[in-house]
């Protein structure tokens, strides 16, 4: 059975810290209550940093910070959904001044697939709903086209990937012989 650690009410800590400030010894204080001396140094610090906000609860910093960074991420994804579609509006209005009927759905399969292209690329998820198509449709179209967007991207480092395999392979070649 694991041990559980401790916890102490505001109430009690405030008396601890009332002791220790009317003169009596840290060390006498905790070993009368059971408590290790740091623990009480560490009270009486937070109580002095910020005597408002100390021993306001079980708070949990990590969790703080995970929740920081998960909305911040969020933001970064929003943003780019957002200049996504700017670029997509901006484009959709001028090809409608152009078209009268609008977009035809391999045009807008087109605009998802050149979204896909660029490295900060939102979803095809978002990218579908917003040019309403469906985006398994999507897919089917980049299989009959043969193209793919991923491999699209990757083109550039997987042949620099091949360059310093090859490199590698005849130095390798050289040495043994």
């Amino acid at each position: 059975m694991a041990k559980r650690r401790p916890t102490y009410t505001k109430e009690f800590k405030l008396a601890i810290l009332a002791q220790v400030n009317s003169g009596v010894p840290v060390a006498q204080v905790a070993r009368e209550n059971g408590l290790h001396p740091q623990l009480v140094f560490k009270w009486q610090s937070d109580f002095l940093e910020d005597p408002q906000k100390a021993f306001a609860g079980p708070g949990n910093p990590y969790k703080d910070q995970a929740k920081i960074a998960e909305l911040e991420r969020m933001v970064g994804r929003l943003y780019g959904e957002n200049e996504f579609l700017k670029k997509t509006l901006s484009a959709l209005k001028e090809r409608m001044e152009e078209k009268k009927n609008g977009l035809s759905v391999r045009e807008r399969y087109e605009m998802i697939w050149e979204n896909q292209r660029n490295p900060g690329a939102i979803p095809v998820k978002a990218a579908a709903q917003f040019l309403d198509v469906s985006k398994s449709r999507y897919y089917n179209w980049l299989r009959m086209r043969g193209a793919d967007a991923r491999a699209a991207r990757n083109k550039p480092i997987v042949e620099e990937i091949r360059k310093i395999n090859r490199r590698h392979s005849i130095a390798v070649v050289r040495w043994i012989v």
